[in-house]
């Protein structure tokens, strides 16, 4: 179904993120704001969005944020809101880092742990509690299928906005070695379903995606420290390949269509079939 409304999407300046907002721009949204603490990453995202959009009055902005620290996330939200013409339809949070050390927990260095809860955890928290607050302010909206203007499917109310975080597949499994990023990954799920709790009232939507291995820089920088790690994923991967980012961004912006306007605190596996399994990575 097509987005005609506004799109906020938080690491969107590569990987996932990036992927998400060109999605946005293909699927008619009027306007996407590209954040990232990478600023020249955001700026040329938000600059190449305008290559994949429909929607002859699209708009794109960059803005520079550090989820970890509240005050610039809600200095992004407060410029995201005005520059995206007063309301925030759709944010996506794609923010992360990765696990920083491959140790047993009896080795864990607990300031690479720290970071990367922040990062993924904190993030996601901070990031959740300044947009809320913009989205419940907004008017709801409703959406009429254009191609079943009849009685048997009436207007269906949207509500206020929607919120998708981005888990992974270490959200629902581990691997050895893995303390810091899966236990931030676990909790990002508990803290969506608490959200979804929390704004159902404000008819705001709030979901998690967990992507399992996805063709990113970020597994780029894991491979990098554990070159084995690509073929050894590809392999305990029933479908035996890595997902592209493109299909982890197009169940993203399906999850803010109206196509999925009954769901909430859902948590949505996008893995090839990996946790299916009863081996471990």
């Amino acid at each position: 179904m097509p987005l005609t409304g506004t799109a906020l999407v938080v690491g969107g300046g590569s990987g996932i993120g990036q992927e998400t907002a060109f999605a946005f721009a293909e699927a008619g949204c009027k306007a996407v704001a590209i954040a990232d603490i990478n600023e020249n990453n955001a700026q040329k995202a938000a600059e190449q969005s305008k290559e994949y959009a429909v929607n002859p009055a699209y708009q794109s902005f960059s803005i520079k944020v550090d989820v970890v620290d509240e005050d610039s996330v809600q200095n992004m939200v407060d410029i995201a809101v005005k520059a995206l013409g007063g309301r925030i339809d759709y944010f996506v949070n794609c923010a992360g880092a990765p696990n920083m050390s491959s140790f047993p927990i009896s080795d864990l260095n607990t300031k690479h742990f720290d970071r990367v809860v922040r990062i993924n955890l904190y993030g996601t928290v901070n990031c959740m509690k300044a947009v809320s607050k913009a989205m419940q302010s907004q008017e709801p909206t409703s959406f009429i299928p254009e191609t079943r203007r009849t009685s048997r499917h009436p207007e269906r109310l949207l509500g206020r906005g929607s919120i998708v975080n981005l888990g992974s597949v270490n959200s629902i499994m581990a691997n050895a070695g893995n303390m810091s990023y899966v236990t931030a990954k676990h909790a990002i799920v508990a803290a969506t379903k608490v959200a979804a709790l929390d704004l159902a009232k404000d008819l705001i939507r709030v979901n998690v995606v967990l992507p399992g291995g996805t063709d990113t820089p970020m597994l780029t920088s894991t491979i990098d420290r554990l070159p084995h790690f690509r073929q050894l994923l590809i392999d305990r991967t029933p479908l035996h390949r890595l997902a592209s980012t493109d299909e982890i961004a197009n169940t993203i912006v399906h999850i803010c269509s109206p196509g999925a306007s009954y769901m909430t605190g859902a948590t949505v596996v996008i893995d090839g079939g990996l946790s299916l399994s009863a081996a471990r990575l």
